[in-house]
């Protein structure tokens, strides 16, 4: 009777040691997890912060370059409207993101995750949408300041710059400047998508490590 009872002690105290070491494994697994979320939360708002600068950039470069180099007030506030608000959409899509939600509840991490990518989809046929139309308005200006079509001339181009292109063609240098903005656009283009493409894929990693720890299906808004 008294080696059953030593036996159901021994078993009893194997178990609890076995539920120690098994709690101690989820708390360090859950720890890694937690540091793979801020780890893919810093990168994902690193591509925001630089969106935004490049954002800032062009609205100084629409007021420092082209204003004064003949572009329209409406053409430099209506880019500089159009940069502000993708700035001010692209912090608040990133709402949320940040270290202290990446340590909440999972559930709410993954509709986050979710949110962010659904909403950088969306953005970035807005954004294609939009920058085609842009890119038309400037081409317009160019052929403004240029004077191919109005009496708008490049009164801002001074010193030599504006000696070589009083010199050259009206309409070469429009095409020149209108060649050398769709470069530039389909450069920056590019480099967007890279971006949107990597903060979507990032998205999509927060969200099947949380499916595999908790070995379910998280639906489109993790409802």
């Amino acid at each position: 009777m008294m080696e059953e009872i030593n036996e159901l002690e021994e078993m009893r105290r194997q178990l609890n040691m076995l539920k120690g070491r098994l709690n101690k494994e989820e708390i360090v697994n859950d720890h890694l997890l937690r540091e793979s979320f801020h780890s893919k939360a810093r990168r994902i708002n690193n591509e925001a912060v630089w969106s935004v600068v490049c954002g800032i950039f062009a609205i100084i470069m629409m007021w420092i370059w082209f204003f004064p180099r003949g572009f329209s007030a409406a053409f430099c506030m209506g880019t500089t409207i159009l940069m502000t608000g993708c700035c001010i959409y692209t912090i608040l899509i990133h709402r949320g993101v940040n270290h202290r939600a990446m340590d909440g509840d999972l559930l709410t991490i993954a509709k986050t995750m979710k949110r962010v990518k659904d909403t950088y989809r969306k953005w970035t046929k807005w954004g294609i949408t939009l920058g085609i139309l842009w890119y038309g308005w400037m081409v317009w200006e160019i052929f403004l300041v240029c004077g191919i079509v109005g009496d708008r001339q490049c009164s801002g181009f001074d010193g030599m710059f504006g000696e070589i292109i009083q010199m050259i063609d009206k309409k070469v240098v429009a095409i020149s400047m209108a060649a050398g903005g769709a470069i530039g656009a389909i450069i920056g283009g590019i480099v967007g998508l890279r971006m949107n493409k990597k903060v979507m894929t990032t998205c999509d990693e927060v969200v099947k490590s949380i499916e595999m720890w908790d070995n379910c299906k998280i639906d489109e808004y993790g409802k």
